[in-house]
This record gives structure tokens, sequence and C-alpha cells, in this order.
């Protein structure tokens, strides 16, 4: 019987996340990053991710921003564009690290 319910479990899991990467927009990336525990580590890991993949120059030095360092940067850009947070939260956080580290 447990192992049913943990299976049960680990399904529900499993589909929830993958719903929740489908559609994860300013709004949720908003929601995820000013709460605490798994919301907290789900937005860090989203936008550690975006970081690996973005364009953005960063100056001499910046490699060892932590993840709370890049958090900060892409929720202060995402909250001051409400108007925005129907977009894809990857786009948002992509164009905050494009903003915080241009191009020279």
């Amino acid at each position: 019987m447990k192992k049913l319910l943990l299976a049960g479990v680990a399904v529900l899991t499993i589909e929830s996340t993958s719903a929740h990467a489908e559609v994860y927009t300013g709004s949720a990336l908003m929601r995820d990053c000013s709460g605490y525990g798994n919301g907290l580590g789900f937005c860090n890991g989203f936008v550690l991710g975006v970081s690996n993949e973005t364009t953005a120059c960063r100056p001499k030095g910046a490699t060892g921003l932590s993840a709370d360092q890049l958090r900060v940067i892409a929720i202060r850009y995402v909250n001051n564009i409400p108007q925005r947070w129907h977009v894809w939260a990857g786009t948002l956080v992509s164009e905050a690290f494009k903003q915080a580290f241009p191009c020279q």
C-alpha cells in the first residue's frame, strides 16, 4: 500500500512540475521568488538556468554571482513591469540580465 501511495505522489509531482514549466509566466515567477521553500528553490533554479543560456554580456568577475544575486537582479526587473507578467518568465529574466550586463 505504501509503495502504491508513493508511486501516486511521484506521478502527481511529475505532472504538476511538467504543467508548471510549460506556462511559467512572470506572474508565477514573482509568486515563487517571493515565497519560501519549494517555490524559492524552483525560482533560483529557473533563474540560474536562464542565466546559463542568456547571451548577456557580463563584467569581468561576474561568473561568481550567487543564485541569490541573480534572483534579485531578475525580480527587480520583473517587479517594475507588471504589465508584462503574462509573458514567459524566461524572456523576462533574459531581458533583466541583458539590462544589468549590457554589451559594450
